[in-house]
């Protein structure tokens, strides 16, 4: 019905609860974005928590349910920052990150402040869209986290994109 009045079903996913959406439901929608972050075992051990290979290895888990076109690769535009020594990680959006330490355009961890903190830098969002061209396209979450200027990660993407 939604097809027939110009409309499309789609959905946010993640790995952890994929097993619970039936082949069926997953049928009905137009495409699915693949939540391919926050991949980490541990809310007390730094780690990073969407490396390329952890993404393509999420994402990949739904092509295996869904032809690839209707498959997007989904990216954050945050970091993970854990207190050094232990306790819950604080998400932190990229923009903030990067008015904190200019690393984070280039540097997939960052260290200071008594922190670690793991994300996606400026370079590693870069590489994304490439691997995303394979699939239905490329999302975010979220837009607002980003960093204006060339810094940008919408502009890593459009660059990479064009390329």
């Amino acid at each position: 019905r939604l097809n027939a009045d110009g409309r499309e079903l789609t959905a946010a996913v993640a790995g952890w609860f994929g097993h619970k959406i039936t082949d069926k439901a997953l049928a009905s929608f137009a495409y699915v974005n693949v939540m391919a972050y926050d991949l980490y075992n541990s809310l007390e051990t730094p780690m990073q928590t969407s490396s390329i290979e952890a993404a393509n290895d999420s994402v990949n888990e739904w092509v295996a349910r869904l032809p690839k076109e209707k498959v997007v690769y989904g990216v954050p535009f945050y970091g993970m920052q854990w207190p050094v020594g232990g306790g819950s990680p604080q998400q932190v959006g990229y923009g903030d990150l990067l008015r904190r330490d200019p690393m984070a355009e280039t540097q997939d961890q960052l260290m200071g402040n008594g922190t670690i903190t793991d994300l996606n830098s400026r370079a590693t969002i870069k590489a994304m869209p490439k691997l995303a061209m394979n699939y239905g396209g490329i999302m975010a979450w979220e837009a607002g986290q980003d960093a204006t200027g060339e810094a940008s990660l919408l502009q890593a993407i459009r660059d990479a994109s064009e390329e």
